[in-house]
């Protein structure tokens, strides 16, 4: 008798644990959900309030479309070489600029204004892309050739961007549009694949390298259309001519600061100087 209840007693001690984590569980869904929603809505609510922002969203949107056009175009012309060391070597032409002149492109990034970078880097792969269309089964070797040098501009296109955004956010901004932009990415990965292989099939590969050198265009573009900076954590929007540079502004910023604090310094000390004679 001792031992059954025992058994009943642990039965109904795990009944009570189980409901608790299934409880627990539901809340924690529940909570995952309104995440979720107030994500979007701060997604929707970040595109609708900065404009220059959104400027850059889309032009970064179209870009990553038309790469996919780029890669499925160039996998179909190295695939009817019908040789496995053509697609490593062109695996390796995409990824060995980075390797090589990632260092430099992130000094000339902070040197030279960033928004001036991406629009020459965008124009020059959109010339670089059309040349793609020149190429055939039996001129592969300058399909890895303009590989590299259309990375090798990407590179440079990546650190500007990557700091230019914080220029046009608010600080507590920063993270949904990082969160954004990668969203942007994922998507973009799926359905300009799709629509890569469909136009690839049906319209060649000369019309995907077109389409990804209009894309660049487009970047372009958006980006020029830029007019606006908001200085993180600042509130204020402040218009900014070309060849401003947003690292001066943050400079005047921080000796404006400065002297402010001087001055308060110095009227303490007065005070203090004051009140020392009055006693003396």
């Amino acid at each position: 008798a001792v031992v059954s209840t025992q058994s009943t007693g642990e039965r109904e001690n795990n009944g009570e644990e189980q409901q608790e984590d299934t409880i627990s569980s539901n809340e924690e869904g529940e909570d995952l959900k309104k995440e979720q929603k107030v994500s979007f809505k701060r997604y929707y609510h970040l595109i609708r309030s900065n404009k220059a922002f959104s400027y850059l969203l889309w032009g970064t949107i179209i870009s990553n479309f038309g790469d996919w056009f780029n890669e499925i175009g160039c996998l179909t012309l190295i695939g009817n070489g019908y040789s496995s060391v053509l697609v490593s070597t062109f695996l390796i032409t995409k990824s060995l600029p980075f390797v090589i002149l990632a260092s430099v492109a992130g000094v000339v990034a902070d040197a030279v204004d960033r928004r001036k970078i991406m629009i020459a880097t965008d124009i020059c792969r959109f010339i670089t892309v059309l040349l793609f269309m020149v190429v055939t089964k039996d001129t592969l070797w300058l399909l890895f050739i303009l590989q590299v040098l259309q990375m090798s501009i990407t590179t440079f296109f990546i650190p500007a961007s990557e700091g230019y955004m914080p220029l046009l956010l608010k600080k507590e901004d920063l993270l949904v549009a990082n969160n954004l932009m990668g969203n942007t990415w994922s998507i973009m990965l799926f359905i300009g694949a799709s629509a890569g292989g469909f136009v690839t099939s049906w319209l060649g590969v000369r019309t995907d390298f077109f389409i990804d050198a209009l894309t660049y265009l487009a970047s372009a573009f958006f980006v020029w259309r830029i007019g606006k900076l908001v200085i993180s954590g600042n509130e204020k929007s402040v218009e900014l001519s070309d060849n401003i540079e947003s690292k001066g502004l943050l400079e005047e910023d921080e000796k404006t600061e400065n002297e402010e604090e001087g001055k308060e310094i110095k009227q303490t000390l007065s005070t203090k100087q004051k009140i020392f004679k009055g006693l003396r």
